[in-house]
């Protein structure tokens, strides 16, 4: 039981509380976040790592927890939505208030513009967890139901794009400067924020061109799965108009804004600086490992990234851990708050990448680190390799 328990974090514990902290009101929609983060920093770095691939005999169970994460996510538009519109929209509060002698209806008056934003930063900052659920469906393109649900939930976040840029891009292009969500050496995550994003939409959009173009069908028709995709998150957008007026629309633009830069955080941490060789054969190497139990069992083992680049096809729940120098040995949510303050991020990888440019490149990477690390406009990093370079030597 404890092999599927361990993966429902996310949806019954942080999920739900998330829903109760933001129909409470006030300022208690901001308990939910941080009730995450300190999870995450308290369970990843108190308990040992988990390297155990174990056999999973219902797999069904797994596949349905992701499958529910739709109907989940969907609850939660509906409360913020709720609580933006004016009144008791479709008689929630009355109904939740004889469910349960729990009367929302007086927070719901009294909520002010910043709480609800607070509370759509607390949505968002849950529903950025849809783009790694909707990632690992995604990968089953031949499975419709399990591409059905992956589009939504990237649509529900306005990244309905990523099932094409990440699929037919990302993975052929990781650890390479072609590769809009490869982070590059010295690059902060702000900028990285700005260039990923823009370069996903432009690798989408010129991978629909081409295929478009094979089945003879034009680019603006129905047929673009990159205009699909959008429309897909207009008709949310929509709904949240007509259900709370411009205030929804504003409080789902920061719930969009903020679960896409969490997300791209967590990109930008997957593989910062590393390199390979275009062509080359994608390697473990060519991403940093996450080990810790909460990164693992919240994010659906998104943290062994190596092995998912590696087998691209394997369900979560048998990608096997590698455990090496490119490892995030205090979390994903301890590395991503790090990678928020630059100066800090690039002086604690700047040894981490040295060590891999003298022990894990191949000559063609090592001189395009030197490249790297020559454009990153960062002292550090050439300062680092150099020393560390002296170090193994004597």
């Amino acid at each position: 039981m404890k092999d599927y328990l361990k993966y429902s974090y996310l949806l019954l514990l942080f999920m739900p509380l998330t829903a109760i902290c933001v129909l409470a009101g006030g300022w208690w929609s901001l308990l939910a976040p941080n009730a995450v983060i300190l999870f995450h920093l308290i369970y990843d770095n108190i308990t040992s790592p988990d390297v155990e691939t174990r056999p999973v005999k219902h797999k069904g169970v797994l596949n349905f927890m992701l499958y529910m994460h739709l109907p989940a996510s969907l609850g939660l538009l509906f409360v913020i939505a709720w609580q933006a519109a004016p009144g008791d929209f479709m008689g929630f509060g009355a109904w939740f208030y004889e469910l349960s002698s729990w009367n929302l209806l007086q927070a719901h008056q009294e909520i002010s513009l910043a709480q609800l934003l607070s509370g759509a930063f607390a949505v968002g900052f849950i529903l950025s967890t849809n783009t790694l659920v909707g990632h690992e469906l995604v990968h089953r393109t031949s499975h419709k139901l399990s591409m059905f649900v992956g589009r939504w939930l990237l649509a529900i976040v306005g990244d309905a794009q990523f099932s094409i840029s990440h699929v037919y891009a990302h993975h052929l292009n990781v650890a390479t400067h072609k590769d809009a969500a490869t982070a590059r050496r010295g690059e902060s995550l702000y900028f990285f924020f700005i260039r990923s994003s823009v370069g996903q939409y432009k690798e989408s959009c010129e991978i629909e061109t081409r295929r478009l173009n094979n089945i003879n069908a034009p680019f603006w028709s129905m047929h673009n799965r990159v205009l699909t995709g959008v429309l897909m998150t207009l008709c949310l957008s929509a709904v949240m108009v007509w259900v709370a007026g411009w205030i929804g629309l504003l409080l789902y633009a920061v719930l969009m804004l903020t679960s896409k830069f969490l997300f791209e955080t967590v990109n930008y941490i997957e593989h910062y600086g590393l390199l390979r060789e275009e062509g080359a054969k994608v390697e473990p190497k060519h991403s940093w490992d996450c080990n810790t139990r909460a990164a693992s069992y919240v994010l659906y083992n998104l943290s062994r990234h190596s092995d998912h680049h590696a087998n691209a096809t394997t369900p979560f729940w048998e990608l096997r851990a590698h455990p090496n120098v490119m490892d995030l040995k205090y979390g994903y949510i301890a590395h991503m708050i790090l990678a928020m303050v630059p100066p800090l991020w690039h002086q604690y990888t700047a040894p981490k990448l040295a060590h891999w440019d003298k022990h894990l490149a191949t000559e063609a990477e090592l001189r395009l680190a030197k490249e790297s690390n020559a454009k990153s406009g960062k002292h550090i990093f050439n300062q680092t390799s150099s020393a560390h370079l002296v170090e193994e030597n004597k």
